[in-house]
């Protein structure tokens, strides 16, 4: 079986191939599985949130008390986090 029919057979895709031999010219890239990037966000956001919540605890626990400002600033980054990653998976089309 040649090498580009086994690549179909698997979902890849060819770009840039003028021959039927794979070359180092040649490169295989898979399609973008939607299943996969939205397990990484679902893996990654919780973590971001979590960290975020301990850190701002144990500030608290050295005595560092925080008002609304700081929370804000504090709680802000794992929410920028969040949202760009979340625009960077619809721009991607997962």
């Amino acid at each position: 079986m040649a090498v580009r029919e086994l690549a179909y057979r698997h979902g890849a895709t060819w770009s840039s191939c003028s021959s039927a031999h794979a070359s180092a010219a040649c490169s295989v890239t898979r399609p973008v599985r939607s299943t996969g990037w939205i397990l990484v966000y679902a893996v990654i956001v919780p973590f971001l949130w979590h960290a975020a919540l301990r850190i701002f605890r144990m500030l608290h626990d050295f005595g560092v008390y925080a008002g609304m400002l700081a929370k804000l600033v504090h709680f802000g980054l794992p929410l920028l986090c969040t949202v760009a990653m979340a625009c960077s998976l619809l721009t991607i089309g997962a």
